[in-house]
């Protein structure tokens, strides 16, 4: 939000008061449990990720997955760009370069759960959407196992973007109509 004087203004840097409105609240919060470690044989990092649901929000876990690729945001589609660019030498996944927004393979689903992920030379990961209902929210959860020098060399740059790209793309997951 922008303050102007003693208060805060409605609308934020963007000048977009609906936008802000809109934006979902975002929350670090215990790992949550995902049943076999989403078949990786060992999970070297992970983190979930949650946001509360909302009267009017899909109870269909593929919603959320289709929210979370749809509105990505620019900064993010060109750290992207320039990850592929940076990798591409090294042999390493390139698959989705041009567009995130296509999401990642979709290893398994059921009701309330769907698991992505890839499987390359430096890492595997995984990328858990639950939607729990009793809880009142939707947990994104990432499991890597990473693989040799080059595969801890990637995490640790990558692990510092992770967090920020996460947050930002969950914030703008837009109330997906519940199915009729």
């Amino acid at each position: 939000m922008v303050s102007s004087g003693g208060g805060t203004t409605g609308t934020t840097a963007t000048g977009s008061t609906a936008a802000a409105a809109k934006r979902r609240a975002v929350t670090e919060t215990a790992l949550r449990p995902v049943g076999a470690n989403a078949s990786l044989t060992r999970v070297d990092a992970a983190d979930t990720y949650t946001t509360p649901l909302r009267a009017d929000d899909s109870r269909e876990p593929a919603a959320w997955q289709a929210g979370l690729f749809a509105g990505i945001p620019g900064w993010v589609s060109a750290l992207m760009g320039v990850r592929h660019v940076l990798v591409k030498p090294f042999g390493l996944e390139t698959g989705g370069a041009k567009s995130l927004g296509d999401g990642f393979p979709v290893l398994s689903s059921s009701p309330t759960r769907i698991v992505m992920g890839i499987d390359d030379k430096h890492l595997d990961f995984r990328l858990v959407v639950d939607v729990d209902e009793p809880a009142g929210d939707v947990a994104f959860t990432t499991l890597v196992q990473i693989h040799g020098r080059s595969g801890r060399a990637y995490w640790a740059v990558v692990k510092h973007f992770h967090p920020v790209v996460m947050r930002s793309m969950m914030a703008r997951i837009p109330s997906p109509a519940t199915p009729a």
